[in-house]
């Protein structure tokens, strides 16, 4: 309730603490090493900005899929794979943020 209505936090709170539990739990795991946590996360983020944007096209029950699956795809690609980097994905899809800057802020 302390939160701005709109806010992201509260669902972001659950990718990030995924994210810690690899970062202690399991420090020497490739998923838990910086590249993967920051890169990964952002690379999500990012990918469910892109979603919402995609919003008008497709199905609103598709949406978050979409999501999921860019990030996967782009997190491949730049060797950056971070498991809760698929919840950060379905964030933006779930509070509908469509700005480029939630990559940076908060995420980032």
């Amino acid at each position: 309730w302390l939160l701005p209505p709109g806010s992201s936090m509260p669902w972001l709170a659950a990718s990030m603490g995924a994210s810690a539990v690899l970062l202690f739990a399991l420090p020497s795991s490739p998923l838990a090493q910086p590249w993967a946590v920051v890169v990964g996360s952002m690379t999500s983020a990012a990918a469910g900005v892109a979603a919402v944007h995609c919003a008008g096209v497709l199905p609103p029950a598709v949406v978050p899929a979409v999501a999921a699956a860019l990030a996967a795809a782009g997190m491949l690609l730049l060797r950056c794979l971070h498991a809760p980097g698929g919840g950060t994905a379905i964030v933006p899809v779930l509070a509908g943020i469509g700005d480029p800057m939630f990559v940076l802020h908060p995420v980032g």
